[in-house]
């Protein structure tokens, strides 16, 4: 409830107490939603060296317990804040990952949300062209889910697409598009 209330101080300090419950209790399941949420904290704080540190543990507790799904995840954390940190190689290198394992597991809302990732990284690697196909994609699926917040975001970023690529009538009915939901 803290975390979506912007209560980033207190959902940080309520997982790291939570952490060393879990940790005695060896809930391996547990210590990595509550690794998850920190991530997604020290993101949204800006903190992205801890959001890091917390992918990586994520990602080795996962390996190390061959827990497929929270690897998958695992691997999404870390391309995202890879790409907030502009090492947009090894964005691209967890992001595909991820999708692969999402893919696997028919975990469609978090395919597009990879998908959204991978093109985000694709437009800043200036490669718009594969980014268009990428993002597209990710709203075919949002589309089907009925995932609006996702289905907003990608139409924005679908908006900028196309107006890097010089069509502008279709950026700006993409906008409008993304406004109206």
């Amino acid at each position: 409830v803290a975390y979506r209330r912007g209560g980033y101080a207190t959902t940080t300090a309520l997982c790291r107490q939570a952490l060393i419950v879990l940790e005695r209790l060896g809930d391996r399941a547990g210590i990595l939603s509550t690794l998850r949420l920190l991530a997604d904290t020290a993101m949204a704080t800006g903190d992205l060296a801890q959001a890091m540190v917390y992918g990586q543990r994520s990602l080795a507790l996962a390996q190390a317990a061959d827990l497929l799904s929270e690897l998958a995840e695992a691997h999404f954390v870390l391309a995202t804040a890879n790409r907030l940190l502009h090492n947009l190689a090894e964005a691209n290198y967890h992001a595909e990952l991820a999708l692969a394992l999402f893919t696997r597991f028919g975990n469609r809302s978090f395919t597009a949300y990879t998908l959204y990732e991978q093109s985000i990284i694709q437009k800043l690697e200036g490669r718009v062209d594969a980014a268009l196909p990428l993002a597209q994609r990710a709203y075919a699926i949002q589309a089907e889910l009925g995932d609006s917040y996702g289905r907003v975001t990608t139409l924005l970023h679908l908006g900028d697409l196309y107006e890097l690529l010089g069509e502008l009538e279709i950026a700006t009915a993409t906008w409008c598009e993304g406004w109206m939901l």
